[in-house]
């Protein structure tokens, strides 16, 4: 048994030895042409036939993201408009892609966000963590496979994963902030510019969706939480400008925004979707078993699909890592600042952890009680959470690093093994997806044979396409272009 254990750790030494900054950028095409090809083409939501001839009418683009009534189901107003611009700018792409001879229903802003998630993690794993190149590739490839990034494809919403790369750039801005004692933070200075993206990228996290609020008001909290356990000034500023950011948003969402709409579309929008939130949901035992098992299940088909008792495992498992090594990430004279400045009733740093998963739980509980069947297939809606577990699982992994090399050899061993759980898992996620839109599936098999096949004069697409305005719109665009021929 010795013996196998010894060739399996110099097996991964030598494994983590021939990796190189190349492999990243061969893993992102990898991951781009395997989704591409395993989406087959993609699946039109309902609300994409809706909404996809309205992008491409030709309206004014600002009449058109302020027009909750046409942008959302039932009128249901919602301040995202950030993210109807970049529907937009998909709607445009599957237009230019059907005129050019490649006819989908992928999402571009889909697959950028992924990429650039990617990316700022790689140079955050290797530049500031000091990660080692095999480790860091093997979280992003995770990341890459687990069902958001790799099925959640399909042009649908940009929200969730505007919302994801928001709070990417947040984290990286940040990061420099929590590594410096705040007792040299005069030689740190942290000064107006980077402030101000922190309020522009929090302004844009919430724009994109309701998720990216809450999360901007949970950095608020706790950036107002380790300012008072360390007296840091910086982490005071940025509390306050998170907290400039909530009420610039909350003053944008019942204000200004509303008078936008009023001006471009005559109406003001209805605000009983925002009142209404189900709190008999919310205050429901059945909801909140819900809610835990929806963070659960993000993280075990992230980490390798895990059964759900093996996630739970491994969460209180990165709770205790993360109370070994806090004094790594904190500042050393911690204990003595809390003694003389702290109210007994202010929680430590030793509770952030849990904290953080009691905060991503309530978001959940949110999402679950106004949407209770979110909770099979919901990749799209974990792309948030999912980035929040990306980046808490590479500074475990990077506490875990400290232990010695044999540990090393057997987490390196220990990701293989999930990057190959979370493949096998692929087919069975995207049956559990398709099985909720078996009509979507047809419709877009239909809708994509004829759009294959509109320069063919003797196809016949299907009898329910003919007053599609879907496919009515496609046929006025690329005989328009072929006239300008």
């Amino acid at each position: 048994m010795r013996a196998i254990m010894s060739s399996l750790i110099n097996f991964s030494n030598k494994l983590a030895q021939q990796v190189r900054p190349y492999h990243f950028y061969f893993l992102m095409v990898i991951y781009v042409l395997a989704s591409f090809v395993f989406q087959d083409g993609g699946i039109i939501h309902p609300e994409i036939g809706i909404r996809t001839p309205v992008y491409l009418s030709g309206r004014p683009l600002l009449e058109t993201i302020f027009d909750p009534n046409v942008m959302e189901i039932q009128g249901k107003y919602r301040p995202r408009q950030l993210s109807y611009f970049f529907d937009f700018l998909d709607a445009k792409f599957i237009e230019w892609s059907i005129v050019n001879g490649l006819p989908h229903f992928l999402s571009l802003t889909h697959y950028a966000g992924c990429l650039l998630i990617a990316m700022l993690l790689w140079r955050f794993l290797i530049k500031n963590l000091k990660l080692e190149m095999f480790a860091s590739l093997c979280i992003l490839a995770l990341f890459f496979f687990s069902p958001g990034p790799f099925l959640a494809v399909s042009f649908f919403r940009s929200a969730k994963i505007g919302v994801a790369l928001m709070l990417c750039i947040l984290f990286i801005l940040i990061w420099p902030q929590i590594r410096i004692d705040n007792n040299l933070e005069s030689q740190y200075p942290f000064g107006s510019p980077k402030k101000i993206m922190i309020f522009l990228c929090a302004v844009a996290a919430s724009l994109f969706d309701e998720q990216g609020f809450f999360v901007v008001c949970l950095a608020a909290f706790f950036s107002w939480l380790h300012y008072e356990n360390t007296k840091s000034k910086h982490f005071l500023s940025i509390a306050m400008v998170f907290a400039m950011v909530a009420i610039f948003i909350l003053i944008y969402n019942y204000y200004l925004s509303p008078l936008i709409i009023y001006h471009l579309n005559g109406y003001y929008p209805d605000f009983h979707y925002q009142f209404s939130l189900p709190w008999e949901r919310v205050f429901s035992l059945f909801f909140l078993q819900q809610a835990i098992l929806f963070l659960i299940d993000n993280l075990r088909f992230f980490l390798g699909n895990l059964t759900q008792l093996q996630a739970a495992f491994v969460l209180v498992a990165m709770g205790w890592l993360n109370d070994l090594k806090l004094k790594k990430i904190g500042n050393n004279n911690l204990n003595e600042k809390r003694q003389r400045n702290l109210s007994a009733y202010i929680p430590g740093p030793r509770l952030y952890f849990p904290l953080i998963l009691i905060g991503l739980v309530i978001l959940n509980l949110v999402m679950v009680a106004r949407h209770p069947l979110i909770s099979i297939g919901a990749a799209y809606y974990w792309l948030p959470v999912l980035t929040i577990l990306v980046i808490i699982t590479s500074l475990v992994v990077n506490f875990a690093f400290d232990c010695g090399p044999d540990t090393k050899a057997i987490l390196r061993l220990g990701l293989i093994i999930m990057i190959l759980g979370n493949l096998a898992g692929l087919p069975e996620q995207a049956s559990i997806m398709s099985s909720r839109s078996v009509n979507e599936r047809i419709y877009t098999v239909r809708m994509l044979d004829a759009l294959w096949n509109m320069n063919d004069t003797t196809h016949q697409e299907h009898s329910s396409l003919k007053t599609d305005p879907l496919l009515a719109h496609f046929k006025k665009v690329m005989t328009a272009n072929q006239g300008h021929k």
